[in-house]
């Protein structure tokens, strides 16, 4: 199902919402395309979604990579043909103007990184601790240390946090696995068994949002995930299917043997919080590793990788 954003107040009359997929499309791509791929959307789009689009475009850059905001703006405003006047007129680079270092009216400007990361990790700290329905905005703003008014400056709800946090965490699993997959000096095998150690370490270090992700992620928004995951992995596939023609993979089929995986990932992490998260995830990962590659590895391929040890 594709995720919707909502038209801007007085635009709900034209029945023709902004798709969030367009600006999930961009931060999917390399950072180096985000202004080309942007203004390729604002062509096509009419022109009164020009708006929230680059609204909800900016607000995802500040919390993923806020440091490429003042990029995205400035190659966006270079191409004229687009939104150079929109960007200005709508004043966004007022609203965002401390995420682009235009200095502010007052005492002067400061970032605002550290605070948003603040609230996030408190966000992480009390969904986990209390559940989403039980957690509040004002204990999140507490053990943040910033006041109410800051947290809502910044998300206007508990549900936005929510996802914001979900969104900026799950990214930055998400781009460690993309650096590995798209290493051209890593074979197949070594690929997968990367993308292993980096998932149980990822989860080690963020064993709360693993404990949220169990307790709260709902159907729905778990197949968006994994179809987003599916979609990222193209890469991987490809190598997969180069080492099923060289004859070290068994011949399966790709999805079905992501799922097995990825089950078999969740069971190793969920006994280590059984056990307390007395030991390290990563000591299970020679164990997960013969599992799992010796399960997809030829007979012949297997042989040679036993004479290396």
């Amino acid at each position: 199902m594709t995720e919707i954003l909502p038209s801007e107040p007085g635009n709900q009359a034209s029945g023709n919402p902004i798709p969030m997929d367009h600006v999930d499309s961009v931060l999917q791509k390399p950072r180096a395309e985000w202004v080309r791929t942007s203004a390729k959307f604002l062509r096509e789009m009419p022109e009164h979604q020009h708006a929230p689009f680059l609204k909800a475009l900016f607000k995802k850059v500040t919390l993923i990579d806020p440091g490429m905001l003042k990029a995205l703006v400035e190659g966006l405003c270079r191409n004229r043909e687009v939104c150079s006047p929109l960007i200005q007129g709508l004043g966004l680079l007022l609203e965002f103007r401390e995420y682009l270092n235009v200095e502010g009216e007052g005492s002067g400007h400061r970032s605002l990184q550290p605070v948003v990361e603040r609230i996030l990790d408190a966000a992480l700290s009390v969904f986990s601790k209390r559940g989403y329905h039980e957690a509040t905005m004002e204990e999140i703003a507490q053990v943040a240390g910033v006041g109410k008014g800051t947290l809502y400056r910044y998300f206007k709800s508990k549900d936005e946090l929510y996802h914001a946090l979900l969104e900026v965490r799950l990214k930055g699993l998400d781009d460690e696995i993309q650096q590995i997959i798209n290493s051209p000096e890593l074979d197949v095998v070594d690929t997968i068994y990367r993308c292993f150690q980096v998932y149980l370490r990822f989860f080690e270090h963020y064993r709360g949002l693993y404990r949220l992700i169990l307790r709260e992620w709902k159907a729905e928004e778990h197949g968006i995930y994994i179809k987003r995951a599916l979609r990222r992995l193209y890469p991987l596939k490809k190598k997969i299917f180069e080492a099923t023609r060289s004859g070290i993979f068994k011949p399966l089929h790709f999805e079905t043997t992501f799922y097995g995986f990825m089950g078999f990932l969740h069971g190793i992490v969920q006994k280590w919080l059984d056990h307390g998260c007395d030991y390290s995830l990563l000591d299970d990962l020679p164990v997960a590793s013969e599992i799992l590659l010796y399960g997809v590895i030829t007979e012949k391929e297997r042989e040679k990788l036993e004479k290396q040890i």
